[in-house]
């Protein structure tokens, strides 16, 4: 009879170290879709989550042998821009004292305030002790690359409840969220307005077309066809 395998946690620069199907075989059925593999590395290849523009991809993974058993996205921050978490006040009180606040570690997923799993764990796994070692993983990595901090951003309400039992503060944030009544067209939404406020929506609206800004929709195939030089 073998003896189990010991767990083994690694840091790795990209998730496309990690293969495809494996990471995904980590993500809840109920996940947004933003934790899953395809999206993380079109973030990563197309240079919008790279180092260069201060998303340092730093993924921690618990292996044993070839199979993973839990994982987090996470990226090292030498700013706090595309976080939506609004840590700036946070940062310049750092200065004042003299405290270095950047860079950072966070486990989050790019530009996406969206709340949703972070720490994956696969089925069968207890996840208690997996998530246990994940947190020790992040902290030994600040540790070592000498980071101020780490940082998990909008997490689920459960894995916020565990992470304070793990020692970390609990910040709670709002979000404002546009909700369809069961409008059928702009127009019977604004009717909830008064007359002044209506006049002023409009009048945004409008706006874009004045400046000449035009919006589309590129989807599937269309995106190869699309000169990265003509989307800014």
């Amino acid at each position: 009879m073998s003896a189990p395998l010991s767990s083994q946690l690694r840091v790795h620069p990209a998730i496309s170290e990690i293969p495809r199907d494996t990471w995904n075989a980590l993500v809840p059925a109920d996940s947004v879709p933003f934790l899953e593999w395809e999206w993380l590395d079109a973030l990563e290849s197309s240079g919008s989550a790279a180092a260069e523009r201060g998303w340092r991809p730093s993924h921690v993974a618990l292996w044993e042998g070839t199979r993973l058993v839990a994982a987090a996205p996470a990226y090292i921050r030498s700013d706090s821009h595309g976080e939506f978490v609004f840590d700036w006040t946070w940062a310049t009180a750092a200065e004042r004292v003299g405290i270095r606040y950047y860079p950072k570690l966070v486990v989050a997923v790019p530009f996406a305030p969206v709340t949703g799993a972070r720490f994956l764990v696969a089925p069968g796994e207890g996840r208690a002790a997996r998530v246990r070692q994940l947190v020790h993983g992040l902290v030994e990595l600040a540790r070592g690359q000498g980071l101020s901090s780490v940082h998990v951003l909008f997490p689920r309400e459960a894995e916020a409840e565990e992470l304070g039992q793990l020692g970390f503060a609990i910040r709670h944030g709002v979000q404002y969220h546009w909700l369809n009544r069961g409008y059928r067209s702009f127009e019977e939404f604004l009717e909830r307005f008064r007359s002044k406020r209506r006049t002023q929506l409009r009048r945004e609206r409008r706006a874009p077309g004045e400046q000449r800004i035009v919006l589309r929709t590129v989807r599937g195939a269309e995106l190869a066809q699309v000169d990265p030089g003509s989307v800014f």
